[in-house]
């Protein structure tokens, strides 16, 4: 539908009508996930086998590693038969976080996706969502910091699509606090190598145009990285 508001302005010498259309024909479809699955691990990681109900899903592979104090640490996704691309990457603090994406024309069956870390020996986790009814992704941003409480903002998002995070922190194996209205997907708390990693989202799409800053209210103290992507739905 449409709807047409019409409203007047005064000037010294005239009064004007100014007509705004609002056209809501057509809105975002509700983005779903028809699969989700984790693993945590040391090197190369492999998910659980899945599988998806619909064509044209598009995965998206959120990975953590841990790495050496003094060089940057990068991963690599594959599997599921399908080219995976690079969206973001955040290691300027010690260790990364990534995130991947595939598209699937077809429907899948009892597939794996495996994350390898540029440098091996550290630990890591890496999950898989296998998104319905979305057109690909839009915004992505990637940051950092010594200390403070982890944040990244996706300054642009659009109604209806869907903000989602990774993270890691390098110093300490602490749970997240996420802030009101976002949830945590899946979350590693490694006591072994004092790390933590973890997968953060919106609590849903979003309904308005506008900024999204995924953001944990605790640990302020640690060195983190993060990086974020806008999931945009079809219509």
């Amino acid at each position: 539908t449409s709807i047409t508001l019409t409203a007047s302005y005064a000037s010294v010498a005239k009064t004007a009508a100014l007509t705004v259309t609002v056209n809501n024909s057509n809105p975002p479809n509700l983005i779903g996930e028809d699969a989700t699955v984790s693993v945590d691990g040391e090197n190369e990681m492999t998910t659980p086998s899945f599988s998806t109900t619909q064509s044209g899903d598009l995965l998206v592979a959120f990975v953590g590693y841990d790495g050496p104090a003094n060089s940057p640490q990068t991963a690599t996704v594959s599997g599921t038969g399908l080219p995976w691309t690079l969206l973001a990457r955040s290691n300027s603090q010690p260790g990364t976080s990534e995130i991947w994406v595939a598209q699937a024309p077809d429907v899948l069956s009892g597939v794996t996706v495996i994350s390898s870390p540029g440098i091996g020996g550290y630990h890591g986790s890496l999950t898989v969502i296998a998104f319905t009814n979305a057109s690909g992704t839009g915004m992505v941003n990637a940051a950092s910091a010594a200390s403070g409480a982890p944040d990244v903002v996706i300054p642009g998002a659009s109604a209806g699509s869907w903000v989602f995070a990774v993270g890691h922190d390098w110093d300490n194996a602490i749970a997240r606090v996420p802030v009101s209205g976002q949830v945590l997907v899946h979350q590693r708390i490694d006591t072994q190598t004092g790390d933590t990693y973890w997968v953060q989202s919106a609590a849903g799409p979003s309904i308005f145009n506008g900024p999204v800053d995924i953001h944990d209210t605790s640990p302020t103290n640690d060195r983190w990285t993060y990086a974020a992507v806008e999931i945009v739905a079809t219509h």
